[in-house]
């Protein structure tokens, strides 16, 4: 599966938070992911057993936080305005319970995820090639990522990822109340 410009708002705007996904996947499952912003230098890669960040920092293995409560994670998402009606309402609900929210950095937001400066990721309306990519590299670095209902995310559509379990289970019941 592969996303040359994940971002393209961004990327037409001169932003420079778009990235490439390239997500290989094995039986319907995406197992090896990459995560390149080619304006930062940094490469995210999930190699079907860990996360490594690659960038002007070195080489290391990452991990997710540790943060396990809405109210002490820093939540993303590309835009609050992609959700509408009830999805509105369950976004709303969480951005206002978290520690701190920001908007529009698409991709990066998942890297930032899996290294661990944050914590969960609530969006809507993403299709295969939004998450090809970012799954294994969310999951090998300990975190956790599905659908709205808990589902596996290859397909896309409302994603919620995760640091850990017990933050991915809050933000799934927030969201399906």
């Amino acid at each position: 599966m592969i996303d040359p410009i994940d971002g393209t708002r961004a990327f037409i705007s001169g932003v420079p938070v778009w990235g490439t996904l390239v997500g290989l996947y094995h039986k319907g499952r995406a197992v090896m992911g990459l995560i390149d912003q080619p304006f930062t230098g940094e490469r995210y890669f999930a190699d079907g057993e860990k996360s490594v960040y690659r960038g002007p920092d070195g080489e290391r293995v990452i991990r997710t936080s540790g943060c396990t409560r809405i109210e002490d994670a820093k939540l993303f998402t590309t835009s609050p305005h992609l959700f509408e009606g009830r999805d509105e309402t369950v976004y709303r609900a969480i951005e206002k319970k978290a520690r701190l929210f920001r908007y529009g950095v698409d991709c990066y937001a998942y890297a930032l995820l899996a290294a661990g400066h944050v914590d969960l990721v609530v969006e809507c309306a993403l299709k295969p090639y939004d998450v090809g990519g970012i799954i294994p590299v969310i999951e090998q670095a300990g975190g956790v990522m599905t659908d709205w209902q808990g589902g596996r995310p290859e397909m896309g559509g409302y994603i919620v990822a995760a640091a850990t379990e017990a933050l991915h289970r809050e933000a799934l019941e927030m969201l399906n109340a």
